[in-house]
């Protein structure tokens, strides 16, 4: 048997996460709600709407250009003190930070929701922040990552990783022999990853040792590459230079908007 269940996208427990106007950014029909929700919304308020993004990751991103995409004017709001927190270093960020606001996106960085609230007919209508102060907004996306679907791993006793995730080794095999997990139900390592090229070499993996011959799983590809209009961002390898002995080779520009990083071992 092989497990490909993948994940869901995880929404903040604070109150008022299930608010009429509140989304999550993962599949088709979350996509088709949304834009339903701001077309419904914008007509019956009579005007644009504001739009939170509440994550600021790739996905987070990528969701606030949706937004504006549908004219919503809208803020991300990032916990962190960066942007793509996992992909970026300080000045690389803050490069990303100016990009998106002359696009007309607003960045809060720091910044940790504690509550939704409501108006008279259910529907959000604003955001109150640990620093004690407020945001109105109509329509809120939640990007704050993905939890894997392993209930069926837990219900039939397998190994899971106590932050989710089924736990396998190098040849995708589960702690039964005669189970396999991929992609983003696996946990490897320790971490599972909500990314599809790590499922695709996870699947060639469990193909190859179903027909009889060796392979394993080589580790993560953590490579990403941010999917927005006029900002070009990728990021890959060692990019926090966390490698013994590893050194940077920095070209910056800040008026043309352009940051580089060259890790060199």
């Amino acid at each position: 048997l092989v497990l490909a269940t993948g994940s869901y996208a995880a929404r903040l427990t604070v109150d008022g996460f299930d608010l009429t106007g509140c989304f999550v950014y993962r599949t088709l029909d979350d996509v088709q709600a949304l834009r339903a929700f701001v077309d419904r919304r914008s007509a019956e308020l009579g005007r644009p709407l504001r739009g939170t993004v509440i994550g600021g990751g790739l996905l987070g991103l990528e969701a606030a250009g949706a937004l504006q995409g549908l004219d919503v004017d809208c803020t991300v709001v990032q916990s962190s003190d960066k942007l793509m927190s996992a992909q970026l270093d300080t000045r690389g960020a803050d490069s990303l930070r100016r990009l998106i606001a002359s696009r007309g996106i607003s960045v809060r960085t720091g910044s940790v929701t504690t509550r939704l609230d409501p108006d008279i007919r259910g529907n959000v209508r604003g955001l109150e922040f640990r620093e004690g102060d407020y945001a109105d907004t109509d329509v809120v996306v939640f990007t704050v990552g993905v939890r894997p679907r392993d209930q069926l791993a837990r219900a039939a006793d397998l190994k899971v990783d106590p932050r989710g995730g089924v736990i396998i080794d190098a040849g995708c095999t589960t702690s039964d022999p005669r189970i396999l997990a991929i992609g983003e139900v696996a946990s490897f390592d320790g971490r599972a990853v909500g990314l599809v090229a790590p499922g695709y070499a996870m699947a060639e993996v469990a193909a190859t040792r179903l027909l009889g011959s060796e392979a394993s799983f080589p580790g993560y590809d953590d490579s990403t590459k941010l999917k927005l209009n006029g900002v070009d961002v990728a990021s890959f390898g060692d990019a926090f230079a966390q490698t013994p002995g590893a050194l940077d080779v920095v070209y910056a520009d800040p008026v043309a908007g352009v940051y580089k990083k060259l890790v060199l071992s």
